[in-house]
C-alpha cells in the first residue's frame, strides 16, 4: 500500500472521539450512533484503500457523519406543498386528508376506540360496519366493505367469486396501471382463467356472447384509468353487459378505478365512471379507489349485492387485506361529509378540482405582486396554465388555471433544488425555462408560507455564490 495512504489511515479518528462529540446532538440510543459511525469510518477506510482522494480532517468527517445521521433519524414521511398543479399526485399522496377526518384520528384513536365490538351486547363485531351503511346510502348497493386498496379489491373479487371460472375481458381494457399492475396478471392470480375478446379499440356486445360458455364466472369491466384509446373505437355500455349477465346467469364485475362518487361534467370532466350509477346500471359488484376523487385515505372498496360482499368477507384473503382503524376512521369521516352534503368545501381534493378560474388567478396574481415588489431583477407573471387531476383520473382532461411564472434561466435548477430540500420541501414544475408555482394545488393556507419560502430562498441565490448550493 502507498506509504502516504497507510497515514491517512492512521489519522482516522477512534470511533469513542466521535462519539463523544455527537453526544446528546440526537434522540436515539448510544448503539445505534456507534453503528453508523462504525459504518461510516469503515467506508472511509475503503476509499482510502482503493486510492480516492479523501479529506480527513476531523471537521469535515464531523459533518459527514452529522449529515448522514440526520438524515437517517429524520422523518420520510414529511408534510410537503404541492405547487406542482397536479391535484392527486402519487408522489405526494394523492389525496389531501380533509380537516374532519384529521380531528377525528386525532379525537377517536387518541386511545382504544370501538373497532370490532357491538356496544348493545358487548360481543365481537364487523370492523367494516363503521362504513357500510353510510356507502350503502351513497351508493344505494345493497352491501359494502373495505380493503387496503383497489388492486387488493380486484384481487379479493375475483378470488372470492370466480376462482376456477373463466372472466370475460375487452382486450382493450386490459390495462397496466403503476407499479406494474396488471389485469392479466391479477386475474391469474386469483385462480381465475382470462378470456380476451374484441380488439384494442373495438369491442362489440357480440363479442362477450360469443365467449361465454358453461365455464364462464364473470365478465369484467375495467375502467382504462390512466390513458384513453381516442379515434374510431367502439364500448359496450355497462347496462347493456348488465342485462347480458343477468340473461345468461353470470357476474357482471366492475372495476370503477378512481371512484368518483358524482358526476364532474359541470367541470367539464368526463369519462371517469360514477359508482351510484355503476349499481343502477346493473353490476353486481364494484369496486373503486378511496383516495383519488372520493378524495379519502388510501383503500379499496367493494359495493355490490349483499350475497355477494358476504362471499367476499368471508375469504381468506379479506383477513390479509383488511384495514385498519386509522384508515376506517378516516374512511368514516370522509364519506360522511359526502352525506352532509357540502363536500365540495371540505374534502380539500374536490376544493382543488372545481375551484372557480377568477379565484386561482387571484390567489395567483396575490403571490406575484408581493414576489415582483421584493425581486425586480426577475421577471414574474400570472399565466394561463393547465392543471390535472392526476393518478390516472380523467386521464385525457386538464383543468384550466393560473400559475405564477418565475423566468430565471440561470438560477432555475438552483432554486427547483432549493424549495426540494426545504423544510416543507416545495414541489413546483419547470416549463421552458420558467418555475410554475399552480395555486390550484396549494390548501389556502399555504399561498402566504409559499411566498415566504420564495422570499428567502430567492435572497439566498442572489446573495451567495452558486457553488455552494451543489456542495
Amino acid at each position: 500500500m502507498n506509504p502516504l495512504n497507510v497515514e491517512l489511515l492512521r489519522k482516522i479518528p477512534s470511533v469513542d472521539k466521535i462519539l463523544k462529540d455527537l453526544k446528546n446532538l440526537y434522540s436515539c440510543a448510544p448503539v445505534y450512533l456507534s453503528q453508523e459511525v462504525r459504518k461510516y469510518l469503515q467506508n472511509l477506510r475503503e476509499k482510502i484503500e482503493q486510492g480516492e482522494k479523501v479529506d480527513i480532517s476531523y471537521s469535515v468527517l464531523l459533518e459527514e457523519i452529522k449529515e448522514k445521521i440526520q438524515k437517517k433519524v429524520s422523518p420520510n414521511v414529511t408534510r410537503a406543498i404541492n405547487a406542482t398543479g397536479i391535484v392527486l399526485h402519487t408522489g405526494l399522496g394523492r389525496a389531501v386528508l380533509p380537516v374532519d377526518a384529521i380531528n377525528a384520528l386525532v379525537k377517536e384513536i387518541s386511545g382504544y376506540c370501538v373497532l370490532e365490538i357491538d356496544r348493545e351486547t358487548g360481543k365481537r363485531s364487523v370492523r367494516d360496519i363503521a362504513i357500510r351503511d353510510i356507502l350503502c346510502s351513497l351508493t344505494q348497493a345493497q352491501d359494502a366493505t373495505v380493503v387496503n386498496n383497489n388492486a387488493g379489491a380486484i384481487l379479493l373479487v375475483l378470488a372470492s367469486l370466480t376462482r376456477g371460472k373463466e372472466v370475460i375481458v375487452s382486450r382493450g381494457q386490459l390495462v397496466e396501471i403503476g407499479g406494474s399492475f396488471r389485469v392479466p396478471e391479477i386475474l391469474a392470480e386469483s385462480g381465475s382463467e382470462l378470456i380476451e375478446v374484441g380488439c384494442t379499440n373495438c369491442t362489440h356486445l357480440r363479442d362477450y356472447e360469443k365467449a361465454i360458455s358453461p365455464k364462464t364466472g364473470a365478465i369484467l369491466f375495467v375502467h382504462t384509468s390512466n390513458y384513453q384509446i381516442q379515434g374510431f373505437t367502439q364500448e359496450v355500455p355497462l347496462e347493456d353487459l348488465a342485462d347480458l349477465a343477468r340473461k345468461k346467469n353470470i357476474l357482471l364485475l366492475e372495476d370503477a378505478g378512481s371512484g368518483a362518487m358524482f358526476d364532474f361534467s359541470p367541470w367539464s370532466l368526463q369519462g371517469d365512471p360514477v359508482v351510484r350509477e355503476s349499481i343502477q346500471k346493473g353490476a353486481d359488484v364494484v369496486s373503486f379507489s378511496g383516495d383519488k376523487l372520493l378524495g379519502g385515505c388510501q383503500a379499496g372498496f367493494i359495493i355490490g349485492k349483499h350475497d355477494l360482499i358476504e362471499k367476499i368477507r368471508k375469504h381468506p384473503l379479506a383477513r390479509a387485506l383488511r384495514v385498519d382503524k386509522l384508515t376506517l376512521c378516516a374512511l368514516e369521516s370522509t364519506l360522511q361529509i359526502y352525506r352532509e352534503g357540502n363536500h365540495l368545501e371540505r374534502i380539500p381534493a374536490l376544493s382543488m378540482i372545481t375551484a372557480p378560474l377568477e379565484i386561482i388567478q387571484n390567489r395567483a396574481e396575490k403571490i406575484a405582486f408581493s414576489l415582483k415588489a421584493n425581486f425586480p431583477q426577475i421577471k414574474i407573471s400570472v399565466v394561463s396554465s393547465m392543471c390535472s387531476p392526476g393518478s390516472g383520473s380523467f386521464p385525457t382532461k386538464e383543468i384550466p388555471s393560473y400559475a405564477v411564472c418565475l423566468e430565471l434561466p440561470s438560477k432555475l435548477a438552483i432554486l427547483e433544488i432549493l424549495l426540494r430540500k426545504n423544510t416543507p420541501p416545495v414541489f413546483a414544475r419547470v416549463h421552458k425555462n420558467c418555475l410554475l408555482i399552480e395555486p390550484r394545488t396549494l390548501l389556502p393556507h399555504e399561498d402566504m408560507e409559499v411566498l415566504e419560502i420564495l422570499f428567502h430562498l430567492l435572497k439566498k441565490i442572489f446573495q451567495e455564490k452558486e457553488e455552494s448550493f451543489y456542495a
